[in-house]
């Protein structure tokens, strides 16, 4: 057995207890995803947030426009948030209305509209969204 060998296998332990540290530095200043943000979870918006609405089609594209959520606006994940993502995707609990309300006319008119999200930061959990129960 070389010498490189001996040393990476007496360092392995500390290798092994760094990463886990820096990992868990990087979870708890909001860089990695949160595990407790699943799918059907809810949140209400505590102050307006600029972002960009996508706008799904049944087309090989999705398209972007600018928008802000207000105040008060209860919001639901709608689908698994992404592993190691540092967003997840939200539709409004009054899915139809916040449509009518945000999205232009024409995009709601084309047949191939299909939905809409927006990307929340996990960063933004209890300071422009808190969860809700209901």
């Amino acid at each position: 057995m070389g010498k490189s060998k001996v040393i990476q296998i007496i360092i392995w332990p500390f290798r092994f207890i760094y990463n886990n540290i820096r990992m868990w530095l990087l979870l708890l200043k909001g860089f990695l995803p949160h595990p407790y943000v699943g799918k059907g979870e809810k949140f209400i918006v505590l102050k307006d947030i600029q972002t960009q609405l996508l706008i799904h089609m049944n087309a090989p594209a999705t398209e972007s426009i600018q928008c802000v959520v207000p105040k008060g606006t209860r919001l639901i994940t709608f689908s698994e948030p992404v592993k190691l993502s540092s967003v997840f995707s939200c539709i409004a609990l009054n899915s139809e209305e916040f449509e009518n309300n945000f999205i232009p006319e024409s995009i709601l008119q084309n047949p191939k509209y299909a939905g809409y999200s927006f990307p929340i930061n996990y960063k933004d959990i209890g300071k422009t969204v808190k969860k809700i129960k209901d």
